[in-house]
């Protein structure tokens, strides 16, 4: 599933340079629609991949099923970072390095303060998630150049 969605993030990167307003509002309502679809998803079918996870690995990493599911609800936030990535990359080169460098500190930051694996995991989606809020709300200021 992780690589269909970089494939798809490559391609959309790649294209972006070609897009106005009408393609960004698309852009912005298909993200916003299958990222909250798969957040959903993923958010219900949780202790399904805990199970799994749990199963897959053994006794031993009885932790493990729930790192993994853990995990996979940071999914969602690649497909919500379609948009603002596109966007920035192209409009905005100071707005995409100060995304990316929201990431970075936020990660730095949560790193610092986790006590366990657990909570380090978590707190490794949450930053996903800010990172890309912090995207849209860059995103949305930028001003295209006819």
């Amino acid at each position: 599933m992780m690589q269909l969605v970089s494939s798809v993030n490559s391609v959309v990167a790649t294209r972006g340079g070609l897009f106005k307003e009408k393609q960004y509002w698309l852009l912005k309502r298909l993200s916003m629609i299958f990222g909250f679809t798969l957040a959903a998803l993923l958010f219900l079918t949780m202790p399904i991949v805990g199970i799994l996870g749990s199963l897959l690995f053994g006794e031993g990493f009885g932790l493990t099923g729930e790192l993994l599911s853990i995990m996979s609800v940071g999914a969602a936030a690649s497909v919500l970072y379609y948009y603002p990535k596109t966007k920035l990359l192209y409009h905005s080169p100071k707005g995409f390095c100060a995304m990316q460098f929201s990431y970075a500190l936020s990660s730095i930051v949560f790193a610092l303060f986790a006590p366990n694996i657990r909570m380090a995991t978590i707190l490794s989606v949450v930053a996903a998630y800010i990172h890309t809020v912090v995207g849209w709300v860059l995103a949305d200021f930028v001003k295209l150049v006819e």
